[in-house]
């Protein structure tokens, strides 16, 4: 005779009632949720910006530039780059964040050095970079026979140092040409009498400078200087002269 055995089957515990699955759409809602507040709610959305600069209308172009954004998580890179690129005048931008909803731009400005012309002109800064088309005070004029357009280089930050070192020493000794031009690469002052100097602004300018006063200085006759067409301080330690 076959021995009865007995069947036992476990029955499957329903899903909803495993503390697994309360736990997980817990932490789901909560992360859900606090993904809302955070990225997507008020609470860090910039509402205030505060630009400070020298110029008012500068400041409230880049403040109408400005769009709201999550200041938790603000990319200053980023918006500094896009500062930049917009208005080539800001030189730099420094941010300073003021929680839950302000953001502090200081806007540093570029220094309005030379305005070199050729078809039309462009204001240059000390790193001989054009930011501009129409300078706000009076700078020196400078021609040149190229091509010129908005975040050009048009020469070395050296080259424009040596050039308005030259232009200072030049005004100290009441010196005043009508014209400054760059042709061939070299730096000329010429005035209405068709008087002109010639200077190198790749090399040292204080030396040239320093021959151009020295043989000035030297000159007894100063009436043979009147009848000098044209001083060339470019090379070595000559200094290069023509009669008219």
């Amino acid at each position: 005779m076959r021995k009865r055995t007995s069947l036992f089957v476990k029955k499957r515990k329903k899903i909803y009632r495993s503390s697994f699955f309360w736990y997980s759409i817990f932490f789901f809602l909560f992360f859900y949720f606090f993904y809302l507040f955070v990225f997507a709610g008020p609470l860090f959305l910039i509402k205030n910006f505060q630009v400070e600069t020298k110029d008012p209308f500068l400041a409230k172009r880049i403040f109408l530039f400005l769009k709201p954004r999550n200041l938790l998580f603000l990319n200053s890179k980023e918006l500094k780059k896009e500062i930049e690129d917009r208005f080539l005048e800001t030189k730099n931008v420094v941010f300073k964040k003021k929680y839950p909803d302000t953001l502090e731009l200081r806007v540093e400005e570029r220094d309005e050095l030379f305005e070199f012309c050729s078809q039309s002109c462009f204001v240059s800064d000390d790193q001989g970079f054009l930011f501009s088309q129409k300078a706000k005070k009076e700078i020196p004029k400078i021609f040149v026979g190229e091509d010129l357009y908005l975040k050009k280089t048009i020469l070395s930050k050296n080259e424009i140092l040596n050039i308005s070192q030259i232009i200072e020493y030049l005004k100290k000794r009441e010196m005043f040409f009508d014209k400054i031009k760059i042709e061939n690469k070299n730096l000329i002052f010429e005035n209405p009498q068709g008087f002109s100097l010639l200077f190198d602004p790749q090399k040292d300018s204080q030396w040239q400078i320093k021959k151009l006063f020295t043989f000035l200085d030297k000159t007894e006759d100063k009436e043979k200087l009147k009848k000098i067409k044209k001083i060339d301080l470019r090379f070595g330690n000559f200094v290069n002269f023509e009669y008219y």
